[in-house]
């Protein structure tokens, strides 16, 4: 009975006993690395309109800009109704804010004819060229655009309709 014993153990130890693996046969079982995965490539500039325009059946969400700042995407691509302060400098740089929530805001792309009103209200003859010296608010409705891998301009507005234009002049510094 030793003997057995003895021999089952001998034979058994083989098994538990670690063997050294050559490298070429450690390659047998290991899989091969996975490479990275690659970042999202940043979109480019916001050149054109991306996005159906809102239609009257869709519902549109009556929020303000620090909520859709807040949670950017919850607002993605749906109808969305804001007030806000239209802030530009006449050439090429605009942004819609509310200055609640600090200096951040909105990017607007207007490409409609309901916007004809707020161009006359960046540019007034007499005035010069953006809204330095006024301030223009209103309620701006359109889908809201998040690229969050844009290099600029991530959060757009595209402009249906702006209802509610105010213009009122700010006093000469």
């Amino acid at each position: 009975m030793t003997v057995v014993v003895i021999g089952v153990f001998v034979w058994s130890w083989r098994y538990f006993v670690p063997s050294v693996l050559s490298p070429s046969e450690l390659k047998l079982y290991q899989p091969d690395p996975k490479p990275p995965p690659e970042p999202a490539a940043p979109e480019e500039d916001y050149s054109q309109a991306r996005r159906k325009p809102c239609k009257t059946a869709e519902p549109v969400i009556a929020t303000t800009i620090c909520e859709v700042l807040k949670t950017p995407e919850a607002f993605a691509d749906k109808c969305i109704l804001v007030p806000a302060r239209f802030l530009s400098d006449g050439i090429e740089h605009s942004v819609l804010v509310d200055e609640s929530c600090g200096k951040m805001g909105l990017v607007p792309w207007a490409a409609q004819e309901e916007t004809e009103k707020l161009d006359e209200a960046i540019v007034q003859p007499g005035k010069g060229l953006g809204t330095f010296d006024r301030m223009v608010t209103a309620r701006f409705t359109g889908r809201f655009v998040w690229r969050p891998n844009a290099k600029h301009d991530p959060r757009v507005l595209e402009i249906n309709t702006v209802s509610n234009l105010k213009i009122q002049g700010l006093p000469l510094r």
